[in-house]
Formats: C-alpha cells, structure tokens, sequence
C-alpha cells in the first residue's frame, strides 16, 4: 500500500483507512478537516457502512468537540479518541442492525414455511443468520454452526479493491443466498475480473472449504461462468442433504 499518496479525505468522507502513523505526517489543517468530519460523520445514519437506518441513533459523542478544540498542540493526541468515538459507535449501531435483521430474517423464513419453500432466496448476511437461526437444526445440520460460519465467511471474504483513495474500496462484492429452507448455502459474485476471480478462489481454499467441513455439510463447491470479455460469475455452494 503507497500510504505516502492516501488522501485523508474522499469524496467528501474522512478515509478510514489513514493510521495515526500517516495521520502524523499531514498538515495541521488537513488533519484539522480529518478529525472534523469524523465529528460531524457521528450524527448521519450514511456515514456507518451496513447500518440499518431504522435502528440508527447519533453518537453521543457528536457534540462531545467543537471545531474550535483541535488545535496544534492537541490534534495528534485527539485522532485515536476521535476515531475510537466512531469505530464504537459503529459497532454499536451494527449490533443493533443485526439484532433487527436477524428478526426479518425469522420472519422471512416463516412466512417462506406458510407458502412452500421455492425458488432462491437473496439475504443480507444477518437476514441470512435470522433465517437459519429459525430453521433449527436437523441431522448433520446444526443452526447454530451454520450461522456463525455465515458471519465468519461475511467478515473474510474478499471485498472490492479499486485502490487507497477510492470510496467503493471495502464494499461488499458477495451475496449471500439459499434454497430450499438452507438445504443450499451459496455465496454468489456475480460480475467479477480476474484479480478477483484469483482472490476468491484463495478465500475458497483458505476459509470456505475449511468453515463447511467444520461445520459437516455435505457437498462443498465452487462453481465459475465465464460471462466473456474477461468476466465471471462465481458461486460458492454448501449443501446438506
């Protein structure tokens, strides 16, 4: 990673990926404007990657700073308070997310049962722990397990990368997916190149094949559609039978 050319700020968003090692090594009114607008950032829903915002309350630390406090003297000492402000709240505010989803996905699977299990089923990664939390355990397959492999592969797996100082870096590239009230498991790429046909592939071997034998599913696969003019479609499948 060249951390010499990260831009503190992009598009308008404090980069979350600048350490106090680079944070150091700005311009006081750079670092100023960073810390500021992760201040401000503790009052908006949009400002937290994967939060509901149903379930969204500002920090209680938004008015915590005013701008007049960041000074030279204090700038250095105030990013990790800052930054820790924010990294906290948004773990809060996920927890809460996953709280709600995980109910959506109970009631998704319940209202599936009523009307007849058919066709695949797209989720969100807590829909999905919600959905399978409702449909309990059965044979080799244990709730429990499959729903913490679905939040274990969710953190793990490759994300998009366009590079330091470009917004879309981190977000999700994956969907999760299943049939038959989670006879089938599927993690699915839908339009990918092949950098990160290569970075799944290795997640494939490192993470997933390891999470499903561990937690007994019967088949495990990987499965790639050439889309053409250097594209791909990938799935990635766990099965019970």
């Amino acid at each position: 990673m060249q951390t010499l050319n990260m831009q503190p700020i992009i598009n308008g968003s404090a980069n979350q990926r600048i350490t106090l090692e680079i944070f150091k090594g700005l311009e006081y009114e750079s670092k100023r404007s960073y810390l500021w607008n992760i201040i401000v950032s503790l009052g908006f829903a949009h400002c937290f990657p994967e939060v509901e915002h149903k379930v969204f309350e500002p920090s209680p630390d938004k008015d915590k700073w005013k701008h007049s406090d960041i000074t030279p003297e204090n700038v250095d000492s105030l990013f990790d308070e800052i930054k820790n402000a924010y990294t906290s709240h948004h773990n809060k505010m996920l927890a809460e997310t996953a709280n709600l989803h995980h109910e959506y996905g109970k009631k998704i699977h319940e209202a599936q049962k009523e009307y007849g299990f058919g066709g695949v089923m797209e989720l969100t990664n807590f829909k999905m722990q919600g959905y399978i939390q409702a449909i309990g355990s059965w044979n080799d397959y244990k709730a429990s397990d499959v729903s913490a492999a679905v939040a274990k592969l969710h953190a793990l797996a490759p994300r998009k990368d366009y590079g330091i100082n470009n917004p879309n870096t981190g977000q999700l590239m994956h969907k999760w997916k299943t049939v038959h009230s989670g006879e089938y498991l599927m993690m699915e790429y839908e339009f990918i190149g092949p950098k990160e046909l290569e970075a799944v592939k290795e997640f494939y071997e490192s993470s997933w094949k390891s999470e499903g034998n561990k937690i007994k599913a019967d088949s495990i696969r990987f499965e790639v559609v050439e889309h053409g003019n250097n594209y791909f479609g990938i799935e990635l499948i766990m099965w019970w039978d």
